[in-house]
């Protein structure tokens, strides 16, 4: 949900450094859950509902 604009439509998230570091430390099953609660927790929070169909 926090985002630092960077260009136009451009924005870096701190939440994506995370992942990077988790993927780097734990491997990829720990950074697939990482990455899918914390999207359903950020989704619930931004008061959107839980929004399982991301394509």
């Amino acid at each position: 949900m926090f985002c630092v604009p960077v260009f136009a439509n451009t924005t870096l998230k701190p939440a994506m450094a995370v992942l990077s570091l988790f993927a780097v430390l734990f491997g990829p099953v720990v950074v697939f859950l990482v990455g899918f609660i914390g999207h359903w927790v950020t989704d619930l929070f931004a008061g959107w509902g839980v929004w399982l169909t991301w394509y």
